[in-house]
């Protein structure tokens, strides 16, 4: 996660560094081409040499001179592509049908840019990868079974190298036992993204039954089957397709839900910010509630400088289901959204805490501690308008609720909207109350 983390800040306060600059467009498309057929038929004599330089062009190169009109079409694109906010929606739609509590998160670089990938799934059972090309997500693997043979995935940074791992597999007939070791590998492909197959490496470990003495003879061959094909290689041509294999990393999630939203959320203001004034600023945002343990619901808000602002948020005890962005006062700088789960002996709440992020200052926001009339209640966000396409402010409704007689109902329900660097009420509703016999 702190190579994240660098690679973010680098390309805001410090520019894009080129990766490529090619003239010949043709060329280097024909060279790519030939590339291509040379590693997916992989001739012996020159496996070593393809693998070198294919290694060579796709490392990212940190040395390269940096030029303003390379810079300035970088930081365009980071402003209108922004891969953090996309991926928030992946997991915002995975959390639909998946319990997020389950499922394990990365963000990798597994291709040859700077975008990482995304990467979750419950570990040892399935994994998917989700990348960000041409202004999009695509599915590159989804719910990719563990398990099968003992089957499980891998990949080399930057490399669009990702291995599968299938051991031993045997076989038994009258001559002997044969074990096989498979290594299957995939990269993305060009235009569709998704996993496709170029090669099979197989070890074929022989045991033949001996001769009247009881003696066994064992022997091992090797092959790789490009396409289809099956081809004998001698032990030294299939090491040299091993030449990186010390890179290579288990393709699997090492982090929990809210701990890559708090990182995508980050950086998705990084992307929103044209200049990236607000790097200095920006937090870090952990907590600690009750699903962690503690009764109190705290926010740590840890600055670049070191400095660290705690928060404790009013009712407990809660859990924070995520922490989101959204511009709320309308100066440009997104407000910080903590969304947070609370239940008492009336019902259970929706609860949204709005923060203001100074220069190394957080000022809390949310409706209930502007409005003296929404003091003394605890008011449940049952819907919430940031996009500003239904009205020209953003818009909260909510309702609290009272409990009598063992029966729950709506209390209060107001709409309050952000409009001239204040909360307002915009409509005020009393509940119906119920007729108790």
């Amino acid at each position: 996660m702190k190579k994240f983390r660098y690679i973010i800040i680098a390309m805001i306060m410090a520019g894009i560094f080129l990766t490529a600059c090619g003239s010949g467009g043709e060329e280097e498309a024909a060279e790519q081409e030939s590339q291509t057929e040379e590693q997916h038929e992989l001739p012996t004599e020159s496996q070593s040499d393809v693998q070198a330089e294919l290694q060579t062009e796709s490392q990212p190169d940190v040395q390269v001179e940096l030029q303003t009109e390379a810079q300035t079409e970088q930081e365009v694109k980071m402003n209108h592509d922004n891969w953090a906010q996309a991926y928030l929606s992946v997991i915002d739609e995975l959390r639909k049908d998946k319990d997020l509590d389950r499922l394990d998160f990365s963000l990798l670089y597994v291709d040859d840019d700077d975008i990482p990938e995304l990467v979750f799934g419950p570990d040892g059972y399935w994994v998917s990868v989700y990348t960000w090309q041409d202004g999009q997500v695509y599915t590159v693997m989804d719910q990719w079974a563990y398990g099968l043979w003992g089957r499980f995935y891998s990949y080399v940074p930057f490399q669009n190298n990702i291995k599968s791992y299938v051991y031993g597999y045997s076989n038994q007939d009258d001559d002997g036992v044969t074990v096989s070791d498979y290594d299957e590998f995939y990269q993305m492909a060009e235009t569709t993204y998704e996993l496709e197959y170029i090669y099979e490496l197989i070890v074929e470990n022989n045991i033949k039954f001996g001769d009247e003495a009881g003696g066994m003879e064992p022997s091992t061959m090797y092959y790789v089957e490009p396409h289809g094909t099956k081809r004998e290689i001698t032990e030294e041509e299939y090491h040299t397709y091993y030449a990186q294999a010390e890179e290579y990393i288990e393709l699997r999630g090492d982090s929990t839900a809210d701990e890559i939203i708090n990182e995508l959320v980050k950086a998705s203001q990084l992307l929103s910010n044209n200049k990236g004034e607000a790097e200095s600023t920006l937090p870090d945002i952990t907590w600690d509630d009750y699903h962690s343990g503690s009764y109190e619901t705290w926010l740590h808000f840890s600055f670049s400088d070191g400095s660290q602002i705690d928060k404790e948020l009013q009712y407990s005890p809660s859990t924070v289901e995520k922490v989101d962005f959204a511009d709320i006062t309308g100066d440009g700088t997104d407000e910080v959204l903590v969304y947070r789960y609370f239940a008492n002996t009336a019902t259970e709440y929706t609860l949204i805490n709005f923060f203001r992020i100074e220069e190394n200052g957080v000022t809390e926001i949310s409706p209930e501690s502007e409005l003296e009339e929404l003091a003394d209640n605890v008011w449940s966000v049952i819907d919430a308008d940031f996009s500003k396409k239904e009205y020209d402010m953003p818009v909260l409704t909510m309702e609290s609720y009272v409990k009598e007689n063992m029966l729950v109902y709506v209390d209060k329900k107001v709409l309050v909207g952000y409009q001239d660097s204040r909360w307002q009420i915009l409509e005020w509703f009393d509940g119906p109350k119920p007729e108790f016999e």
